[in-house]
């Protein structure tokens, strides 16, 4: 008994080797035998032909079936396609003895996709697109369902999956020249299947984008539900320079929709200066110096035919450089909410620090396709309220079209901030100002410039240039004054007249707008010794140009024909010395000359009454105290 037992042990294990040695020395032929039909699944799954270069088994450490050199042509024939330099499938060992191909993990090594934007929209050559929406559904054909029942033949119970070294480019075919990759791409994650739903426990993918910048993303307890089309992600974390995105939300494929929150620690935007990323963030990007840190909360929605974004950001410690202006200490929050055509953002308590002077802004706007409507912008700072209100056009050539207003603003204090390289010549309180403009951004900006404004300024000075002293210089050398009007100012004035600037108690007049600078009919620059009344033209590019009648004080005017007898001849009714004046020139050299020519006709007149007055005296002396010692009055009995 124990004989025929053992003999039936020993034959059953040379069966055993048998089977063993057969599966061995055959093993090759057994998964070659899969190969076409392993071509036509793949060639029907994706739409295109697919070639496998060879099929291949390998039994260390573990029995694995090896595809080589993968290819999968583009539909529309052109030089982009879908490669895989090997995939590699571990397959179950019985079921392969019944003719069953059983894959438990998947390993894809140097799999390479290209990704295509077109007018017709984006694809993947080599993968068939779904039918457009109401096309009509095709049966499939009988040589189609003899391959199913074949391909039935073949099923997955995976562990897990890997990617090796894979690489993605992303081509947009209206601009050529640009082309944009992800490479060194891996990914590894365990897979569990059961009664229609995927999970995949722990997701790892690393790469670098554009060859440069390394990133890697991480996801627990990711799921989705084959009936349903339901994508569960309920923790998925983004590394990129340091940075970490964490994204949870959930996704139907069926309905395309659904609803994902996008949020962060803090983004250290410093890291836009990073070397990694020398060649990809433009020049002029990397030398404005971002800095500071972003905080975004944000709330994705997605549902056909697109998609509705709604948050804030916060900003903390947030800087940049200007040309030559620094931007520092930027905090506050920014809210918008976004959709495919339309973007609105507004602000709350959001400061900065512009080249040390602190600002409060405060905006509200919104963009709607190519229009972007500003509904506020008000900036606290300079000692003042800047508003700007209006809209404007993208992108470019920007066209705008927008209602600006200042009060209370510190002439001096802004623009030692925003051009430290040069001072104003004009300085002091903008009390109030008003303007309505339209025009085109860019190197036309001052030429396009074009609408109406209106400015009051308070307590100021027009820098390097006296305009009473430099009048009164250039009254000299006439007929009926000899020596220059200048040095004959009483002592008491002086001091008004000796200093290098215009002091202005007020400047008030209104401005037409075109090109390349402003026009007016109206504007009066009070001093305490005159007003000035002005019509001409003052260029953008500090051009000058202004025809001027200048009415010094009363008591000043008198002061002055008292020294100088002659005046009294150019006195007006109200006993004030007034003088036509012209300025021109560009600054900050401006020339104030007053108008000899009129001053020559006036004098003139003036002394020819006088003269005449005094011989009609000398010739009706004598002939009656009715007429004597009155002059031409005396004569005509007045």
């Amino acid at each position: 008994m124990l004989r025929k037992i053992s003999i039936t042990l020993v034959v059953i294990v040379l069966l055993i080797a048998a089977a063993g040695a057969y599966v061995f020395y055959n093993l090759n032929s057994l998964i070659e035998n899969y190969k076409p039909q392993l071509e036509k699944i793949a060639s029907d799954a994706t739409g295109s032909e697919v070639k496998i270069g060879k099929l291949e088994v390998s039994f260390f450490p573990a029995i694995n079936i090896v595809a080589n050199s993968i290819s999968v042509a583009s539909q529309s024939g052109g030089q982009e396609k879908l490669s895989l330099a090997s995939l590699k499938l571990r397959p179950a060992l019985l079921p392969l003895l019944s003719k069953r191909l059983e894959v438990s993990s998947i390993v894809l090594v140097e799999p390479s996709v290209t990704i295509v934007k077109s007018q017709e929209g984006v694809r993947i050559p080599g993968v068939k697109q779904s039918p457009g929406k109401g096309a009509p559904a095709q049966s499939p054909s009988p040589e189609k369902s003899a391959d199913a029942k074949a391909g039935s033949q073949f099923s997955a119970s995976l562990d897990s999956i890997e990617v090796q070294n894979a690489s993605i480019v992303f081509k947009d075919l209206a601009n050529p020249d640009q082309q944009y990759s992800v490479d060194t791409v891996n990914l590894k994650t365990g897979v569990a299947m059961e009664q229609g739903v995927i999970k995949l426990p722990s997701l790892r993918v690393t790469g670098k984008l554009l060859g440069k910048v390394p990133f890697n993303v991480s996801a627990d307890g990711t799921e989705f539900k084959t009936d349903e089309g339901q994508l569960a992600l309920p923790k998925l974390q983004a590394e990129l320079l340091g940075n970490r995105i964490d994204v949870a939300g959930g996704f139907n494929t069926k309905t395309a929709s659904g609803a994902f929150t996008i949020g962060s620690g803090g983004i250290q935007l410093a890291a836009l200066q990073a070397a990694e990323l020398s060649g990809i963030v433009p020049p002029k990007v990397q030398d404005l110096k971002v800095h500071g840190t972003l905080t975004p909360n944000i709330e994705l929605k997605i549902e056909k035919p697109g998609f509705l974004a709604a948050g804030q950001a916060a900003l903390s410690g947030m800087g940049l450089t200007l040309p030559n202006i620094p931007v520092t200490e930027g905090n506050g929050i920014v809210k918008f909410q976004a959709a495919p055509k339309n973007i609105s953002a507004s602000t709350e308590d959001l400061s900065i620090i512009l080249a040390g002077a602190p600002l409060n802004i405060t905006f509200k706007s919104a963009v709607q396709d190519k229009n972007v409507q500003i509904e506020q912008i008000a900036v606290k700072g300079f000692g003042g309220t800047s508003t700007v209100q209006g809209a404007l056009t993208i992108p470019a050539p920007i066209r705008f079209s927008i209602q600006a207003g200042a009060d209370g603003l510190q002439i001096e204090e802004m623009v030692k901030v925003l051009s430290s390289s040069r001072s104003s010549n004009l300085v002091g309180t903008l009390a109030q100002a008003r303007a309505q403009v339209t025009g085109t951004a860019g190197d036309t900006l001052m030429q396009t410039l074009s609408g109406d404004a209106a400015v009051t300024l308070l307590n100021g000075s027009l820098k390097n240039v006296n305009i009473a002293a430099e009048v009164l210089k250039g009254i000299k050398d006439l007929p009926f004054i000899q020596q220059a009007l200048y040095a004959k100012v009483p002592e008491s004035f002086r001091k008004s007249l000796d200093t290098a600037d215009t002091e202005i108690k007020k400047l008030d007049g209104t401005f037409r707008i075109g090109g390349g600078g402003l026009t007016t009919t109206d504007l009066v620059v009070t001093n305490p010794l005159f007003i000035l009344f002005s019509k001409g033209r003052v260029g953008f590019k500090g051009e000058v140009n202004l025809q001027c009648n200048i009415s010094f004080e009363r008591e000043f005017s008198l002061a002055l024909a008292d020294s100088v007898k002659e005046l009294r001849a150019l006195l007006d009714d109200q006993q004030q010395l007034s003088l036509p004046v012209a300025i021109s020139g560009t600054a900050p050299d401006i020339m104030v000359a007053p108008d000899v020519q009129v001053l020559l006709e006036r004098g003139g007149k003036k002394l020819i009454q006088e003269k005449a007055g005094k011989i009609l005296d000398k010739v009706l002396k004598g002939k009656g105290e009715k007429g004597g010692g009155k002059g031409l009055g005396g004569l005509l009995d007045f």
